[in-house]
Order: C-alpha cells, then sequence, then structure tokens
C-alpha cells in the first residue's frame, strides 16, 4: 500500500494523533518514504507517493469507539433486512435539504443493485452541551435503537477530532482556525428558526445541521463477475468534496486508492500514470486496534495550495480480479459494509477564509495552479463548492 500510516491513540492531553504535525505534513505532501513514530512505543512504516491518503491506527478507547460506530453499521443494515412491511426507513427515500446536502435512505443506487446507501445528516446539539447529535432522516433510531446510535455517535466524534488534527497539521492551522473552519458537527452560536425534524421542514433545518455528514454504504456482490474492469466497479473513480474522508478499514477488500507514479506522472498513456492499490492493515497489528483511512478530499488539495491531492478513489466487487484482491474472495456473496464519515468546511457565517491568517501556504505542489488559493481568500468556504458543483 502505497500511502503513509499515522499512529494514534488517547493520552492525557486528549491529543489522539501521537505522531507529529511535521510526521503528519509529510505523511501527505511528500513523495518519499517516510516513517511515522508512536512516541517511542514502536514505529510503523509507509510510502507516500502523492496519493492523498493515510491510514491511522486507533488503540483503546479510540479504537472501541469507532468499533461501536462500524458496529452501528452492521445494526443498521440488518434493521433494514428485518423491515418487512415496507415501513419506516425503507420508506424514506433519498431528499434534497440543501445545495449539496441530501439525507435519506437510497434502497439500490442508480437502480443497478450494487449498493444501498444511507445519507445521515447531523443536527448537532444547539447549546453544545455535549449532547449527542439528532440524525436525518430520524427512522435511523427506530431502526438501530438508543444504546447502538449513541456508540455510532461516539465513534463519530473521536474521527471528527482525529479529522481536525489531521487538516490542521497539513494546513498548519491553529485552533480557532480550524474551529472556525472544519465543520465538527459543534455549533458556532445559536441556530434559530423552526428545528421540526421533518423533510417538509427542510428549508429552515438547512442552517441548523452539519455541513459534514455520515454515510453507511452496503455494496452487494455481484452474482456474475463482469466482463471488464470499467463495468466490473460498484462505485466509479472519484475524489471527495472534503477536507478528509474518515473510513474505518473493513475486513472485507473493495476499497482502491490511485497511487501516482512517481516516474511516469507524464506518460502519454494514462493508465500507466499510476497504479490501483488497496489499503491492507499491517501485519502485526493488534487484534483490538482499529484503522481508518484518511482520504485527502477537494477542499485539503485547494487549502494545501496543490500540496496534498485529492485522493481518487472507487470500490471494485470483492471477488474482482484485480490488484490487491483475489478471485474468488467471498464466496458467500456477504456484503461488504462501509461508514464513512465525510468531513466538510462550516456553512456558518464566521467560516470566512483568512489566508494570511488561516493557512501556512508553503511550496507548490503537483497540483498547484497559481493563483487559485489567492482568489478564494476572504471567501465563505462553503461557496467554493457551490461555484463547482451548483447542480450537485
Amino acid at each position: 500500500m502505497k500511502s503513509a500510516t499515522a499512529t494514534a491513540g488517547t493520552d492525557v492531553d486528549h491529543t489522539r494523533i501521537l505522531s507529529s504535525r511535521a510526521d503528519i505534513h509529510k505523511a501527505y505532501a511528500s513523495s518519499e518514504e517516510q516513517t511515522l513514530t508512536n512516541k517511542g512505543n514502536g514505529e510503523h512504516f509507509g510510502m507516500s507517493s502523492g496519493s492523498g491518503c493515510a491510514i491511522i491506527r486507533l488503540t483503546g478507547e479510540d479504537a472501541k469507539s469507532v468499533q461501536g460506530l462500524i458496529d452501528f453499521a452492521d445494526t443498521f443494515f440488518a434493521g433494514v433486512d428485518e423491515d418487512t412491511c415496507n415501513e419506516g426507513i425503507n420508506n424514506v427515500g433519498v431528499f434534497r435539504v440543501d445545495n449539496n446536502v441530501h439525507s435519506g435512505f437510497d434502497t439500490n443506487v442508480n437502480d443497478e443493485g450494487k449498493m444501498q446507501v444511507l445519507f445521515g445528516l447531523l443536527m448537532p446539539d444547539a447549546n453544545n452541551n455535549g449532547n449527542d447529535p439528532t440524525m436525518l432522516p430520524m427512522e435511523v433510531g427506530d431502526v438501530v435503537g438508543t444504546k447502538s446510535m449513541s456508540a455510532g455517535h461516539d465513534g463519530m466524534r473521536t474521527l471528527f477530532d482525529v479529522s481536525k488534527q489531521i487538516t490542521s497539521a497539513v494546513l498548519d492551522m491553529d485552533k480557532a482556525s480550524s474551529k472556525k473552519i472544519i465543520d465538527d458537527c459543534t455549533t458556532l452560536g445559536h441556530c434559530d428558526g423552526d428545528s421540526t425534524m421533518h423533510w417538509t421542514n427542510a428549508d429552515n433545518l438547512s442552517d441548523q445541521i452539519s455541513n459534514s455528514y455520515q454515510r453507511l454504504i452496503r455494496y452487494f456482490q455481484p452474482n456474475q463477475p463482469e466482463t471488464n474492469e470499467k463495468d466490473g466497479e460498484q462505485f466509479w473513480p472519484h475524489v471527495d468534496s472534503t477536507f478528509l474522508t474518515m473510513i474505518p478499514l473493513p475486513d472485507k477488500p473493495g476499497l482502491q486508492l490511485w497511487a501516482p507514479s512517481l516516474v511516469d506522472s507524464k506518460h502519454s498513456d494514462l493508465s500507466k500514470r499510476g497504479e490501483w492499490v488497496a489499503p491492507i492493515r499491517p501485519a502485526d497489528q493488534n487484534v483490538d486496534d482499529v484503522y481508518v483511512v484518511a482520504l485527502a478530499g477537494e477542499f485539503l488539495q485547494l487549502l494545501s495550495n496543490g500540496r496534498v491531492p485529492a485522493c481518487i478513489h472507487r470500490v471494485m466487487p470483492m471477488s474482482f480480479g484485480s490488484a490487491g484482491f483475489t478471485a474468488g474472495l467471498n464466496k458467500n456473496n456477504k456484503p461488504r459494509i462501509s461508514a464513512p464519515l465525510f468531513v466538510r468546511p462550516r456553512r456558518t457565517e464566521e467560516a470566512i477564509l483568512n489566508i494570511e491568517e488561516d493557512l501556512d501556504q508553503g511550496d507548490t505542489g503537483l497540483y498547484y495552479q497559481e493563483g487559485l488559493l489567492e482568489e478564494c481568500d476572504n471567501m465563505h468556504i462553503w461557496e467554493y463548492m457551490n461555484a463547482m458543483s451548483p447542480e450537485n
């Protein structure tokens, strides 16, 4: 796996990432082999080739909390299968809350029979009293129950905290800037207006929900192998409109990342400019540890001035005979469940980017475009997405 491995755990300062800010920065921005150290507790090695990806090892209570998020996803889909009366979550559908913001449950994405997706939007505690957020659609709570929902929220909080530390390290942001810019499902000030949780009140809800969101995905195993690699994709190559996408590493294979070649980055044949690789768990893993794939998104690429590429990734069937896979895996056709958390910029009025105060632009990188970041100075950061993808 050509990505760097950062080590994480919990210490007395509640700082989960034990690798230094400099090491984290190198893991995403460098083209050389990096070693990230767990403060004397052992070393984990990885290679960064500009793929915009790092693998995070969580230990102790952090690992336990993210395992709770994984279990929450399993519980949700078990509940979906038990919803035999076509009521509740199976009857919700997907609805738009605001531009680039959706909620609901799609039982058959694109009518292809390849996957089901829950688009879970989070409504933070308006008073910031530490209470769990509320998830839209409301039917999710009926499917999983209070205990599982609480465990899922605990795992989300851990991933939000880890993602803020990674993003802050890569962009060299201080706490005030990261709090202003990164949406970790906490509020900045009180939200006015009707907060009735129903799709008919979407207009009033749009400014009260978190711009970051949780997605639960169930990928189904095709009954017959596809005839070519392109047709075999369960989720086509893409990048995310995020700072980071935090994906607890599933037991079953499927996720692939594009690792650009250090030698043939300008090759006339696009397929030879890199390779698809699969993130894997280290061989010396502790059974209680949890690993998270942290993929850089479009906002991290933009705000890093091109030093960090948005990670191109795709999902392949588990038995597909491609890089990192073995034909015949998962012969029982059991679906693979994934629980990515999409960490995005805030949409609140305070989230105005000030390059001089908020960022260290650093050197130009592989994806640098002169003047692009400067054009965004003193803009509301979420305006970038509305400008780039107005119809999404």
